[in-house]
């Protein structure tokens, strides 16, 4: 009882110690984070869209749309801002790690391990690119919600779970993971297999599913035909399984491997279906690794290891199975796996955020920049496309503007475009670039002239800003 009892003060003393620093990072995240070169692409659609653009057909993205349209909304209530879209983001995690917590709450029946479920969550979010605008938050809510919904087998559960998943995958094509669980849950009830019934809810999922997919269509006006083509992954190239492996067993990874490993011993000493589910939606969910080893891309597999996390904590510490020593040396691995999420999400948010001096600095660029070429201009942003957004730019004919950075694997690389049609060209850090492809700068002077340099950070970073040859500007 004593024991009890001491563990449970641990643990509040810990919550309110994490919930305190998710406070003070996300007040730091919000007013004084940098945006990262993909999130000013993201906005930077955003905003094409908010002027009247139509998605996939006056401007390729090769992304599906959901969280531009989420972005979207509060452009034109509140009228935007990178602070409010950082709230957005916020809101999201904050909703996915609520939606976790009640899957927790219907396991354990629990208010304390759900509620830790979540905060835990939410902190571990600092350790995999939390902060920063990607489209794998909407992805986990959305996921998340798919699954709460068929937890409870009624019929208006899966028609809503139906609703979810297409959500998920419009938020982003990693949706998708969750299907070969979801139809499995749609067959269970009360832990037994029930047939009718099962065929009975899959109708209504999928009927669900298509309801959200016809109004997301008819809503946003998509071109069906110019979606499918644009979505396709197309710009990337596989990192492999050598590459996959080598993430999931770094320091950012092996907790979630540890974690998955004691849940195949716990299922060994007592199968429990929840338990099966949620160990094979964290599998799945590692294999986008393959494509690339993001840390972002970790976050899809992040809720799935903190609901078995919680099961393992349960089971170790409340278990007759696991007592004595072999109870301390497997608490023990499971602590020194979590040191290395645990260490990050200290060290993001604190490391990255900028100082008021430092964000003022980079809004003053950008307003000088703005002096030379105007907002809504057709450019092209090498190698810093955050001021896509910042400097309020048009991607180069139309194109969502990130791949000529990393298309193939290489720097520069602007011969997919018609330069002699590209008005300007913002040339970041041009040293780095003309390091990895001499051409580039020799092949941009047949149709540009350089117009100004400029130099921020002290002079660490510079941006030459070159224009049309037949453009009239002061150089």
């Amino acid at each position: 009882m004593v024991q009890q009892r001491n563990l449970r003060r641990l643990l509040i003393v810990t919550l309110a110690l994490t919930s305190v620093f998710l406070v003070f990072s996300w007040i730091r995240i919000i007013f004084l984070f940098p945006i990262n070169p993909d999130g000013g692409c993201y906005l930077s659609v955003t905003e094409r869209i908010y002027d009247g653009l139509r998605p996939y057909t006056d401007i390729s993205i090769n992304y599906p749309p959901v969280s531009y349209y989420c972005y979207l909304i509060v452009r034109k209530l509140f009228g935007g801002g990178d602070a409010l879209y950082r709230l957005v983001l916020l809101i999201v995690e904050a909703a996915s790690a609520f939606v976790l917590a009640a899957i927790v709450k219907r396991f354990f029946k629990s208010t304390t391990v759900a509620t830790c479920s979540g905060v835990v969550f939410l902190f571990f979010y600092l350790a995999y690119d939390g902060p920063w605008f990607v489209m794998e938050p909407f992805v986990n809510l959305f996921s998340l919600s798919a699954v709460y919904f068929l937890l409870n087998p009624t019929l208006i559960g899966a028609f809503a779970s139906g609703v979810c998943l297409m959500l998920s995958v419009m938020s982003k094509q990693y949706g998708f993971l969750i299907l070969p669980v979801l139809s499995a849950m749609l067959f269970i009830k009360d832990t037994g297999f029930d047939k009718k019934g099962g065929l009975l809810r899959t109708l209504f999922f999928a009927f669900g599913f298509f309801t959200a997919a016809l109004t997301l269509v008819y809503f946003l006006h998509l071109n069906v035909t110019s979606f499918i083509s644009q979505i396709s992954g197309q710009g990337y190239v596989k990192a492999g399984v050598l590459n996959m492996l080598t993430g999931i067993f770094s320091v950012r990874g092996v907790w979630i491997i540890g974690v998955l490993a004691l849940s195949v011993i716990m299922l060994l000493k007592k199968y429990d279906f929840y338990l099966l589910i949620f160990s094979v939606l964290c599998l799945f969910h590692i294999t986008p690794l393959y494509v690339r080893t993001y840390a972002h891309y970790f976050q899809l597999c992040l809720p799935y290891a903190v609901i078995l996390l919680a099961y393992i904590v349960k089971r170790l510490f409340f278990d007759e199975h696991f007592q004595g020593k072999r109870r301390e040396a497997l608490a023990a691995v499971l602590v020194v796996t979590l040191m290395g999420p645990v260490s990050a999400a200290v060290y993001v948010p604190l490391r990255y955020a900028m100082s008021i001096t430092e964000k003022n600095e980079i809004l003053l660029i950008a307003k000088e920049i703005n002096t030379i070429v105007p907002q809504r201009s057709p450019a092209l942003v090498v190698n810093a496309t955050e001021f896509y957004y910042y400097c309020n730019l048009y991607p180069p004919t139309k194109e969502e503007g990130y791949h000529v950075i990393y298309k193939s694997g290489d720097f520069g690389n602007p011969f997919n475009y018609k330069m002699e049609t590209i008005h300007y060209v913002l040339w970041f850090d041009g040293d780095m670039i003309k390091l990895q492809d001499s051409r580039f700068e020799n092949y941009l002077r047949l149709t540009h002239k350089r117009l100004k340099l400029l130099k921020f950070h002290d002079g660490k970073r510079t941006v030459e800003i070159w224009g049309k040859l037949d453009i009239k500007t002061e150089p």
